[in-house]
């Protein structure tokens, strides 16, 4: 008494299909699911890389200038947006919290021959920035036949004197 299967049963090759034709499609399906993939989380990154760096949510809004006795504040805050507005490498903002550079903005500062030293520190929560200042102070005043200029303590000139000059510092002719 054997049993008798009367269903036909189908297999690949009854279907006309082989194996190898089979494990090709297969592979071709998994190549292109991992294609889409890897486009979707390429269209992922670069989306949240611009919600970070262009947006402008995430621009610096704050500057607090410290340490300023003798300089015009809205001047230099001026001159540091300026200097904030332009981009790096032509496409990269940095006045952004995320892209600034300290040591940029310290370097800027100090080529003004006013500023002696300053730091710059940033806060991500508040999108700020806080400019640390330490003006050189003039030390004496140094006058040529056409005009005058206040030199501080380690014989930098700082600036051009107009006249009147001021009496309260030592003059040298």
């Amino acid at each position: 008494s054997t049993k008798v299967d009367y269903a036909p049963q189908q297999t690949n090759e009854s279907l006309g299909v082989s194996r190898e034709s089979l494990n090709y499609y297969e592979m071709k399906i998994r190549r292109w699911r991992n294609r889409v993939g890897a486009v979707l989380i390429c269209i992922i990154c670069i989306f949240f890389l611009y919600i970070l760096v262009w947006s402008g949510k995430f621009s610096i809004q704050i500057i607090t200038l410290t340490g300023i006795q003798r300089l015009n504040e809205e001047q230099l805050q001026q001159r540091i947006r300026g200097f904030l507005n332009k981009p790096l490498l032509w496409t990269i903002p940095q006045d952004n919290i995320f892209t600034i550079q300290p040591s940029r903005i310290e370097t800027f500062l100090r080529r003004d021959p006013r500023i002696g030293t300053v730091h710059v520190s940033q806060s991500y929560k508040q999108r700020s920035l806080t400019i640390q200042i330490e003006e050189r102070v003039p030390f004496f005043i140094l006058n040529l036949p056409t005009t005058s200029f206040a030199v501080d303590q380690e014989g930098k000139v700082l600036t051009q004197l107009t006249p009147p000059v001021p009496k309260s510092l030592p003059h040298i002719t």
